[in-house]
């Protein structure tokens, strides 16, 4: 496995990222509140107990990220209450497969791409997806192999240090955090949409600066993980 990251970050690292669009996929969850305040209890004696609220709900959403910005978030399958139907009226309800997610691709994420690399580098640009088995799926890769821009290849497994994305994923949670008290089932995708498409411009420009310098400790580190 390091040797794995090792070759990918002495790659990487000599090849610019100015035309490389990172895609990755990221579950936000929603629980109401059930914890209660903290309470302090003397040795011997039984904490208090009570009812906790159940219910909750999960959104799974899909992004790609590029120096010059975010696509949209695309909500797919594992969204809670969410059915995927398909051309021929097939129902999926379960997590994302090779099939919802070539049509996620084609229908969606594709074109918010293209849109954001198009008018700088033409069909001249780089996309990334990390090795969950819908992606790497037989029929996935033939498709995207047929494309018009070129597929990152031999991206190295539990390497999200090495994925900026990752990063943007986290400031999301931190904000979505800060307006807890105000969050509920019915405004928690509007919102999570809202906190995502208002991502400050410098912090994409930051994270982004930062690909060398997580390549080039990769590199330091014999391929171990870093503190990315």
């Amino acid at each position: 496995h390091r040797a794995e990251r090792l070759r990918f970050a002495k790659q990487w690292s000599r090849l610019s990222w100015r035309n490389v669009v990172v895609s990755d996929s990221k579950y936000f969850h929603f629980y109401p509140k059930g914890k209660g305040d903290k309470v302090w209890v003397a040795p011997g004696e039984d904490p208090p107990t009570k009812e906790c609220v159940r219910g909750g709900c999960n959104v799974h959403v899909y992004a790609a990220v590029s120096k010059y910005g975010v696509t949209p978030l695309f909500t797919t399958a594992g969204t809670t209450g969410l059915t995927i139907t398909f051309d021929d009226g097939v129902q999926h309800k379960g997590g994302v497969n090779s099939r919802v997610y070539m049509d996620l691709l084609k229908d969606k994420l594709l074109p918010a791409c293209r849109k954001l690399m198009r008018l700088r580098h033409g069909n001249e640009w780089y996309f990334q997806q990390d090795g969950a088995r819908a992606h790497t799926a037989k029929s996935t890769m033939a498709f995207l192999r047929e494309q018009e821009f070129r597929l990152m290849d031999g991206w190295p497994s539990c390497s999200p240090d090495l994925s900026w994305i990752e990063n943007l994923w986290s400031w999301v949670e931190r904000e979505l955090r800060k307006q807890s008290d105000s969050l509920t089932q019915e405004n928690f995708l509007s919102t999570l949409h809202h906190v995502w498409n208002n991502i400050p411009a410098d912090i994409i420009k930051s994270l982004h600066g930062s690909i060398p310098r997580r390549l080039k400790a990769c590199i330091e580190l014999k391929g171990a993980q870093t503190k990315y």
